[in-house]
């Protein structure tokens, strides 16, 4: 069995420091100019150190769940890089941040489309539908990066816990990782705001997060009730706006700090939620 120290390294201390190391070396790499926007990718980048060292590099065409989420992350992570080294992407990384949760979801749950199982078909729905509002609000809001990556940071340790709950260690594991690769691109990103969340942490980050959920939706009996709460985790900044006047000059230091104050609500309900209604066998 595996101790608790290796599970710390594997799911924690190694997609962190991968995060960390790799924003630093894409914005060298890419200069002063592009840098900045390709920073994003070392999100993806840490979520791949932690699947490698969790699971194993896949040594096939993907065919498993999991294999296929591996797959996802890489090519998401790309293609992020790719479109932030491009000249007018925003409209084009608009558009994918819509779609490409249901191209992904697709993939991933092909065996139980072609089973018909209407009761998947409909949660691999649910989550591309919700994928696609999460994506298309990260991207909207790319200059409060900060703001951005903790959301996504809590709702990946949201997600490891239901996953947890659903009988799954190995998808709590990869969550913790997402969320610990999040962490370390926040180290760049607060509390000075040096790199936008451009496209290469919209896809590389948000996308891996989306096609996760459904893994974790569909593959195992993790509560669906819980899953769908992690989605108002993505609208906490709405909360901030209802503040009254006097604290909306707060320094950008401190805004991210509430906006999590806030996220978190929803989250331990997830997480509750999740405790409280259980799971069966697992992934």
């Amino acid at each position: 069995m595996r101790s608790m120290d290796d599970l710390l390294l594997q799911s924690g201390v190694f997609p962190f420091a991968a995060a960390v190391l790799g924003a630093g070396v894409l914005r060298l790499i890419a200069g002063s100019k592009r840098g900045p926007l390709i920073a994003g990718g070392a999100i993806g980048i840490g979520f791949l150190v932690g699947f490698v060292l969790i699971l194993g590099a896949p040594a096939r065409w993907p065919l498993s769940s999991s294999e296929k989420l591996f797959a996802i992350a890489t090519l998401a992570t790309m293609l992020g890089l790719a479109l932030d080294l491009s000249r007018d992407s925003p409209p084009v990384t608009r558009l994918l941040a819509a779609v490409l949760p249901l191209a992904a979801l697709t993939w991933v749950g092909w065996s139980r489309i072609i089973g018909q199982d209407w009761i998947d078909i409909a949660t691999l729905a649910a989550v591309a539908l919700g994928g696609g509002v999460v994506l298309t609000q990260l991207f909207a809001s790319r200059d409060r990066a900060a703001e951005s990556g903790i959301k996504l940071m809590i709702a990946c340790i949201a997600l490891a816990l239901v996953a947890v709950f659903g009988a799954s260690a190995s998808l709590g594991q990869l969550a913790g990782a997402a969320a610990a690769a999040t962490a370390g691109f926040l180290v760049w990103i607060w509390p000075v705001p040096r790199f936008p969340f451009a496209a290469a942490a919209v896809l590389g980050g948000g996308l891996t997060f989306v096609a996760l959920t459904g893994v974790v939706a569909v593959f195992t009996s993790a509560p669906k009730p819980a899953l769908a709460m992690l989605l108002p985790i993505f609208f906490a900044d709405l909360a901030l706006t209802r503040m009254p006047r006097t604290q909306r000059g707060l320094s950008r230091a401190i805004r991210p700090i509430l906006l999590g104050a806030v996220a978190l609500i929803p989250a331990l309900a997830a997480i509750g939620l999740a405790s409280l209604l259980g799971g069966g066998s697992g992934y």
